[in-house]
């Protein structure tokens, strides 16, 4: 959990300012559809993979499947990113987006995932669960109550490594027993 909270402020002051500029370029160039869909896959994509790196490093002694782990993280967080942010532009519905990215976030963790863990299914529904309730925790009410992108990453992170964590130790324990 501290990982991936100091992963979320590490976001917030770094990649949060960098989706922006990308965002900003791809809008120069192209529609605005696009820039969103770029902003969101470098927000959300850094977010994952700076968390699935330091989640990686604490698995790493521990499970074999760390760097998958890494790698199901990084790629669903560029596309699950894009696509939220994508969608919401072009149709103007956050729950589509919000529902289509998070699934698409669950099927890429799985798929990657499914080779060496049976509960591969179960760890991606954790994710996408630890996302839904660090959204609306980190990225909504701490962000209006402390205007703080800092600490909306913090929480944000910490909501999501406690939930992946949790569900790590929990589907493990299970699966050894």
């Amino acid at each position: 959990m501290l990982a991936s909270a100091l992963a979320g402020t590490l976001v917030a002051s770094v990649v949060g300012s960098a989706a922006f500029i990308v965002g900003d370029a791809v809008g120069e160039v192209a529609n605005p559809v696009l820039s969103e869909a770029a902003l969101g896959a470098v927000a959300l994509g850094g977010f994952m993979t700076i968390l699935g790196l330091a989640q990686r490093l604490v698995l790493s002694r521990r499970v074999p499947w760390a760097g998958k782990w890494f790698l199901a993280n990084a790629a669903s967080g560029i596309l699950g990113g894009a696509l939220v942010l994508g969608l919401f532009a072009a149709l103007n519905s956050a729950v589509i987006a919000v529902a289509v990215g998070l699934a698409s976030i669950g099927v890429i963790q799985w798929f990657i995932l499914r080779s060496d863990l049976p509960w591969a299914a179960k760890l991606a529904m954790a994710s996408v669960l630890g996302l839904a309730v660090a959204g609306p925790l980190g990225g909504g009410t701490i962000a209006v109550f402390f205007e703080s992108e800092i600490a909306s990453g913090s929480v944000f992170g910490a909501v999501y490594g406690a939930v992946t964590g949790l569900a790590i130790i929990i589907l493990g324990k299970a699966r050894s027993a």
